[in-house]
């Protein structure tokens, strides 16, 4: 059997919460059962904290008030905290309630499937950051963009990829417009790609999903938008990339997603903690790199620490100097058992946007062992 992970973000900010019985957040995400097979396992995650009391944080179906996942925190700082749930909806959004001063720092949902071969799976990417009250008239990309680099040796079988954005306009009497853009390979020379809302007026947050596109490779990728006029605002909750793979798949490029906006120019461990388990790997060869996105002519340095509440320990090969609008690790020495894992900022005279670890990942169609090659990471666990 093989077995992998994806994810799919939910948060691009920190989010206070307490007090209200039902305080949604605002972020939709699409979760689509049919595109996973064999056994599969869904779990929610999210890290908090709250002065005092009980703040609970809801996986909850979208325009309802039904919770299909619960996880309450009574922890004083950041604590990562994960619960198994059966989807019932292809949407869902998340509340925040209860305690005194309650902070949101992430949330996600994990996927893992078994099975061999594995037939079909779906890989979100985030590119979207949390961005209120924007006003702008001429198309302009995020103030604190992530990027998507397309490589088309990463994928292989039968890919469809489309983007998706969750936005709210705030008032109906102008529109917005939200694209993808592709640059030139080098930053420059921006076009749109695939118009994911067009001339959108919803004032209540709306999950929007564009045709389907086709990426060039060495190519990057950016969220895009514009209001008609700047006597109201629009704001962007988040963004992906999903990339929907049939016809047996056996290479895919997932996200561990650590920073998930841009941090307060403070250096040290952020408090963006993700779990990383081998076990959740089997009969994978997969290449572990960790990307870093900031800005032109950054100079942020940046590495990932395993352990980060208890001892933390660098991880090898994951240090980024000068960070700029995308700056990627050499291969990365994962650890042997599972831990959390989060970003150590060493050096910041520039934003940070975001900080991932990417999973270039090879399958083995039949779920037998490929053999180990140069540095890359190999489980061969079989359940």
């Amino acid at each position: 059997m093989a077995q992998i992970r994806q994810e799919i973000n939910i948060l691009d900010r920190t989010t206070p919460g307490g007090g209200g019985a039902d305080s949604a957040t605002g972020e939709l995400i699409s979760l689509t059962t049919g595109s996973y097979d064999g056994t599969v396992t869904y779990y929610f995650e999210a890290i908090a904290k709250v002065a005092s009391g009980t703040y609970t944080v809801t996986l909850q179906r979208a325009g309802t008030t039904t919770d299909d996942a619960t996880l309450t925190f009574t922890e004083t700082s950041y604590t990562r905290k994960r619960v198994s749930f059966t989807p019932g909806v292809s949407e869902y959004e998340i509340t925040a309630s209860g305690g005194v001063s309650g902070s949101l720092r992430a949330a996600r949902i994990v996927i893992t499937q078994n099975t061999a071969p594995i037939t079909k799976t779906e890989t979100q990417i985030e590119i979207g950051n949390s961005e209120f009250n924007k006003t702008n008239t001429t198309k302009q990309a995020l103030t604190n963009p992530k990027y998507w680099y397309f490589d088309s040796t990463k994928w292989d079988a039968t890919t469809a990829f489309y983007a998706e954005v969750t936005y709210r306009i705030s008032s109906s009497m102008e529109n917005v417009t939200i694209v993808l853009q592709e640059d030139d390979g080098s930053f420059a020379n921006w076009t749109d790609k695939v118009t994911i809302v067009s001339a959108g007026t919803s004032t209540s947050p709306d999950l929007v999903r564009s045709a389907s596109f086709t990426p060039t490779s060495g190519r990057n990728y950016r969220l895009a938008a514009s209001i008609t006029s700047n006597m109201e605002n629009y704001q962007i909750y988040n963004a992906k990339i999903i990339v929907i793979s049939t016809n047996s798949p056996t290479k895919i490029e997932a996200q561990y997603l650590l920073l998930n906006t841009p941090d307060t120019l403070s250096t040290g461990l952020l408090d963006y903690d993700t779990y990383f388990d081998p076990a959740e790997w089997v009969s994978v060869t997969n290449t572990y790199i960790h990307e870093g996105n900031g800005v032109s002519a950054g100079t942020a340095d940046l590495k990932l620490q395993e352990d980060p509440n208890g001892t933390p320990a660098d991880i090898t090969g994951s240090t980024i100097t000068d960070c700029i609008e995308r700056e990627q690790s050499s291969a990365l020495t994962m650890p042997a058992s599972a831990k959390e894992i989060d970003v150590n900022v060493t050096s910041i005279l520039s934003a940070v946007n975001a900080s991932r670890i990417l999973a270039q990942v090879s399958i083995d169609p039949v779920g037998g062992l490929i053999p180990t090659q140069g540095t890359l990471f190999i489980n061969s666990k079989f359940f």
